[in-house]
């Protein structure tokens, strides 16, 4: 109409040579995004073009699209593989719980079998200890007991008996054997001829030549012989034999000695706290108020 202007077209015309360009630069962008995108696994926004258009805008979408629709397939893919994965793990998981509890289970039959086999072998060490000091019941250690030359064990037995014992001669005790356990230790020589004062001193002194001394095992017959073999010798435990003092004591096993030694070690604060210490055959400590 005359006096009006027409109004300014929304869209400003555009080149259909320009739109081809833009739209072979947009597809090439795209595509090569596309092809990196699938080995990345990414997806990034082409640069801006020149001119945008609807076609252009489809075309990003379609491929925007594309990607989302891979995208999608991977990660069912990864799902899938994570699904198997979990799966293998519970089958492992059971698989560790089974041997772990049969691991439990042995290890607790192995503990039982320990614990009695250790119960067995105290029940079995205490009835071998009983039977080996009643074997020794009857026997008794002289310690330091001497050994002379020209004498043997028997005749120098009886004389101790006799002399240091306070033995009868009708009633002295039968003596099955007799020996020593240990090596005797030897009596150190000096010159003697150069120390004695006279003949006489001489003879006296050189008529008992002690070899040496070590500890004497004696078995009995009967066990009151023992019995009255201990009683003496508390009676005349002060008494020396050839020079020394001889001591007596009960011939028990090993585990036994031990645990009497350490009963022993324990009278002393017994007997000053007032009680009455008292140790009986073959290691039993009884204390009386």
């Amino acid at each position: 109409m005359p006096g009006l202007e027409d109004p300014e077209p929304l869209l400003s015309p555009v080149d259909p040579i320009e739109e081809k360009k833009s739209l072979l630069e947009v597809l090439s962008v795209g595509t090569s995004a596309s092809s990196m995108e699938r080995e990345r696994g990414e997806f990034s926004i082409p640069p801006k073009p020149a001119t945008v258009t609807l076609d252009l805008l489809w075309d990003l979408m379609a491929s925007i699209g594309q990607f989302v629709k891979e995208a999608d397939g991977r990660y069912k893919k990864v799902e899938a593989e994570m699904q198997s994965l979990n799966l293998k793990a519970k089958d492992h998981f059971k698989d560790f719980g089974k041997r772990l509890s049969e691991v439990e289970k042995t290890t607790a039959q192995v503990q039982m079998v320990n614990v009695k086999m250790i119960k067995d072998l105290g029940s079995q060490s205490k009835r071998l200890e009983s039977l080996e000091n009643y074997t020794r019941h009857l026997n008794l250690r002289f310690l330091n007991f001497p050994r002379a030359l020209g004498e043997d064990i028997q005749s120098t037995l009886k004389k101790f008996f006799l002399e240091n014992l306070k033995f009868e001669e009708s009633k002295l005790p039968i003596v099955n054997k007799a020996y020593f356990l240990t090596k005797m230790e030897r009596r150190i020589k000096g010159n003697q001829l150069g120390v004695l004062e006279n003949l006489t001193l001489f003879i006296e002194s050189s008529a008992i030549e002690i070899l040496g001394r070590g500890t004497l095992l004696v078995s009995f017959v009967i066990e009151k012989d023992i019995s009255n073999v201990m009683r003496a010798y508390f009676q005349n435990s002060t008494e020396n034999f050839y020079g020394q003092l001889v001591k007596i004591f009960p011939d028990f096993a090993r585990p036994t000695q031990l645990r009497r030694q350490e009963f022993i070690k324990l009278r002393p604060q017994v007997v000053a706290l007032g009680y009455t210490f008292v140790l009986r055959y073959p290691c039993r400590c009884l204390i009386k108020g």
